[in-house]
């Protein structure tokens, strides 16, 4: 037996019509706690498309006030974190310059792979790949190899 999904609002499971069907595919049933009693796949079907309607409609309002904020001057985002990621990124490529200069001649692949052996952090953790060394590199103002190896 599948277990049902139970949800308070419908929107809160999702905007797209095409999802609750799949839902209520997959799990026999969508329960909605403030759906009406007695409510019928059709009148859900109904609800599912208002709440897609609705989605569209928020992320259009969210694109015009985007720009209209841009054209009055205003900057987004965050400036202060930005900074302090450019920062990080550059303390941490620093500390890794000697080792990306042994390295050099390897591909980028290689690095990656001996960078990942060595157990050295990635930027966002896990492990090291071509295009995360190649970045590092440029930065760096290291020549380095092909991403083939």
């Amino acid at each position: 037996m599948k277990a049902p999904i139970v949800v308070a609002k419908l929107d809160r499971l999702s905007r797209d019509s095409p999802f609750h069907q799949r839902a209520d595919d997959a799990a026999g049933a969508v329960h909605r706690c403030r759906a009406r009693r007695n409510v019928d796949p059709f009148m859900l079907h109904i609800y599912a498309a208002l709440a897609e309607k609705e989605r569209a409609l928020i992320s259009e309002r969210t694109k015009v006030a985007l720009q209209a904020a841009k054209e009055r001057g205003v900057k987004l985002g965050n400036q202060a974190q930005a900074d302090a990621n450019k920062a990080a990124a550059a303390a941490r490529d620093a500390s890794l310059k000697a080792t990306l200069i042994e390295l050099s001649a390897k591909s980028y692949r290689e690095i990656a792979q001996e960078l990942t052996g060595r157990a050295i952090a990635a930027p966002r953790g896990g492990a090291w790949n071509a295009m995360t060394v190649m970045r590092a590199m440029k930065r760096l103002g290291i020549a380095g190899q092909s991403t083939s190896a």
